[in-house]
């Protein structure tokens, strides 16, 4: 299999994103096609892999996030970059 190499999110990328997150809710959490979009529009970096093989979404310490584990990154560290999912 040819992963091809990894760019830029696009929004013809959210759909197929989406549904792959949701694939993997157990492991991700669930998130509305609205929470996903602002999800990866609050990310300091986002990838994608392929044709529609893999996502990567990450921030850094000023980030706009509320998962209790990236607050205790904040509450750690004054300089990180989260990765919050990845997912193939």
């Amino acid at each position: 299999m040819s992963w091809g190499a990894a760019r830029g999110i696009v929004a013809d990328d959210l759909h197929w994103a989406h549904s792959l997150n949701e694939e993997h809710a157990l492991e991700l959490s669930p998130l509305s096609p609205d929470g996903f979009s602002e999800l990866i529009e609050k990310a300091i970096y986002v990838r994608v892999a392929g044709h529609e093989a893999g996502l990567l979404v990450a921030y850094d310490q000023s980030g706009e996030y509320f998962s209790i584990n990236f607050k205790w990154f904040c509450s750690k560290y004054d300089n990180f970059l989260y990765v919050d999912r990845i997912v193939i």
